[in-house]
């Protein structure tokens, strides 16, 4: 373990603060976050909570960053150190490796500990805590899973370090955190990620797993196909040395994100939501139609493209504002998010975007 004194130290002597151990299983901008929340709350003054957070990583450069930023009181290669006492415990691992830390995981949690699972997908940590998690002789379980998915705060939305170095303690202020919890996980284990998500400054919104998987299958496993799309295409052009050579910032941000995966993460992340992601591929196929006609069409009516972006920038800048704001609540506001010529959603309908030209009859 480091030798780093830790703060909490200090923070003990508070009266009648309740101490709670925390541990990070993975470190990287959104645990590292949360650590840098969770500690903050201890300073705080007259504050009734001292929390106490133990990082692990099989980083050690990791590790030591997230020490040096004070996102963790102390750190430890062994998850047996980290986990053994902790009454939170938030695993942030690829999806290719939970299954191993789950089954580890398992013996070395104390009873009553809860396992806020953070991965991009809900469902598969669900099945391994039903599988792993330690049971009493009646059959239930002794240790709790919550999903959790806390959205990053508009001004950081664009940024694309995910390392721990990049973590911030205002990472997630005033934005949600999706809540997702598995019918069988008692309302007191949801309470506890509940009352985190408000020491964070973050806005609670619960939704079921099947539910949240749906959504980051548009929201996480779509852009990572369009990276990987995009890159196919070049790699598949006759000249793709020449377009790979004059690459530039623009061509780099839209593939940016194979530089975070590995192939049995993309077939992880896929695999679990098939049936949806083809779906998908179906509605941005004619998405992908209706703009080729756009185009087309705009070769005789120059208006035609330029009007139809004009929407679509204006519904975007929407979107940006609502979500800077945090303000989903406002329903007038939401027809800004339905943009088409002809009032149709662009994405997930195919629709018609011809635009009506002055001579034409009524």
């Amino acid at each position: 373990m480091s030798s780093r004194v830790s703060r909490s130290a200090l923070r003990k002597g508070k009266k009648d603060a309740k101490n709670v151990n925390v541990a990070l299983v993975g470190l990287n901008r959104m645990s590292g976050s949360i650590g840098l929340g969770l500690r903050s709350v201890s300073d705080r003054p007259n504050t009734n909570l001292v929390f106490t957070v133990l990082g692990r990583d099989l980083d050690n450069e990791a590790m030591k960053t997230a020490s040096r930023i004070g996102a963790v009181d102390n750190f430890n290669r062994t998850l047996q150190v980290v986990v053994e006492k902790a009454d939170i415990i938030f695993v942030n691992m690829p999806l290719s490796e939970q299954e191993e830390t789950f089954a580890r995981l398992g013996p070395l949690m104390k009873a009553g500990a809860v396992v806020v699972d953070l991965s991009p997908l809900k469902m598969p940590a669900v099945k391994l805590a039903k599988q792993h998690f330690p049971k009493g002789d009646d059959g239930k379980a002794k240790a709790y899973l919550v999903g959790a998915t806390p959205l990053v705060g508009f001004d950081q939305l664009y940024d694309e370090d995910r390392s721990i170095a990049a973590a911030k303690e205002y990472l997630f202020r005033n934005s949600d955190v999706l809540i997702v919890p598995d019918a069988s996980t008692p309302p007191e284990a949801v309470k506890v990620v509940t009352d985190i998500a408000e020491l964070l400054n973050m806005k609670p919104r619960f939704m079921d797993p099947l539910e949240h998987d749906g959504l980051a299958s548009l929201t996480e496993g779509i852009p990572l196909l369009l990276s990987v799309l995009l890159f196919q295409m070049v790699q598949q052009s006759p000249g793709k040395t020449d377009i790979l050579r004059a690459s530039n910032t623009r061509f780099a941000s839209l593939i940016e994100n194979l530089r975070h995966v590995t192939s049995k993460e993309i077939a992880k992340m896929w695999r679990p939501n098939r049936d949806a992601l083809i779906q998908q591929i179906d509605q941005m196929n004619q998405t992908l139609e209706s703009f080729k006609a756009l185009l087309a069409e705009d070769a005789e009516d120059p208006l035609v493209l330029e009007s139809h972006m004009e929407q679509l920038l204006t519904s975007f800048l929407a979107w940006e504002l609502r979500r800077e704001k945090n303000d989903w609540d406002d329903e007038a506001a939401s027809d800004l998010d339905n943009i088409s010529a002809v009032g149709v959603p662009v994405i997930g309908q195919a629709f018609n975007l011809r635009r009506p030209r002055s001579n034409d009859k009524e």
